[in-house]
């Protein structure tokens, strides 16, 4: 994809896969590669009925954090954000205060030993484990086969319905009788088939977000269908697209070692289990001074993946990782 770029776990990157891949694989018996760190992770939007304030939103969203146990509330952790925006309606999106949220299936992480799908010691498959190794180089690839890949299969499959109800469950409980219309509930992560996976790329066809930095526009494209974009695979259509502008190494020098131990990125080394701290150990496409700037950036993306801007949202203020942010 024209976002390829670093993934935020080591483990996925030693066993092969980065974000912005589309991989897809023909297989005799149910089969799944492990280090792909499974899970689901998707955007949705809805436009609200009338203009809020940034203390009013940040006020609704922490007392869901507080008072609804429904789910794992993780829109403030890792790269996952809820943020307030506002679209001047110059394209086909509506004028209007909306809301976007990122976010993953937390309860299907690390510590769901009985049904979680992060390849960690105890859960229900880890003995179950087989691993390739290509004895020149020592790389490997690590997958389940049989009745155990069927069921890798199984909850990566009801996941992608479980996040879209999850994300709408969460704009619903915190705003309420303030909601509108929704405009967009998609996957970028996920297994779309049984013999597929996608990180960090949209799969199905329809409109999609182009995540960028915080702070920045949050651009909704439609794709425009093309060869290098769409193909068919299991029976179904997919339709890539980008999910963001990508991450890369922060020195353009530094050089990317991968073995079977660890992956060494600069002078940085990290193990199984170790991640990777945007803005510091990689950062956001567009984000750099030696970088063109993320409009110009969002233009060089589509010129590889054609789309038509349906509009551009200003974030307003936004809670993430680093707390509740006022952008205006």
């Amino acid at each position: 994809m024209s976002d390829l770029g670093l993934s935020y776990d080591a483990v996925r990157m030693m066993g092969g896969f980065f974000t912005g891949t589309c991989t897809i694989w023909d297989c005799d018996i149910p089969f799944v590669p492990i280090d792909v760190t499974m899970n689901v992770c998707g955007v949705c939007a809805y436009r609200l009925k009338h203009k809020i304030t940034p203390q009013k939103f940040r006020t609704l969203v922490e007392n869901v954090f507080q008072n609804d146990a429904t789910y794992s509330w993780n829109y403030h952790k890792g790269n996952h954000f809820c943020t307030l925006c506002y679209c001047d309606g110059k394209e086909n999106l509506k004028e209007g205060y909306y809301v976007v949220v990122h976010a993953s299936a937390s309860e299907y992480k690390e510590g769901n030993s009985q049904e979680g799908l992060y390849p960690e010691k105890g859960n229900w498959y880890y003995n179950h484990i087989k691993k390739y190794v290509d004895n020149e180089t020592g790389r490997y690839l690590r997958y389940l086969d049989g009745e155990y890949a069927k069921k890798f299969w199984d909850i990566s499959h009801f996941l992608e319905k479980f996040n879209e109800n999850r994300n709408e469950y969460f704009i619903k409980a915190a705003f309420k009788n303030l909601v509108d219309e929704k405009i967009i509930n998609i996957q970028h992560y996920g297994m779309p088939t049984q013999h597929s996976i996608c990180i960090g790329c949209h799969w199905n066809e329809g409109m999609y977000p182009l995540l960028t930095a915080p702070g920045e526009d949050i651009y909704f494209i439609n794709p425009i269908s093309n060869e290098n974009n769409q193909f068919f695979h299991d029976g179904k259509k997919f339709v890539l697209s980008p999910h963001g502008l990508g991450l890369k190494i922060p020195n353009k020098n530094d050089s990317i070692i991968i073995s079977k131990d660890n992956i060494i990125i600069g002078e940085k080394s990290f193990r199984d289990g170790q991640g990777l701290n945007i803005d510091v150990d990689a950062k956001i496409r567009g984000t750099t001074k030696d970088d063109k700037p993320i409009e110009e950036t969002v233009k060089d993306i589509l010129k590889i993946y054609p789309g038509e801007i349906q509009g551009k949202m200003k974030q307003i203020a936004s809670v993430t990782k680093r707390g509740f942010t006022i952008y205006e």
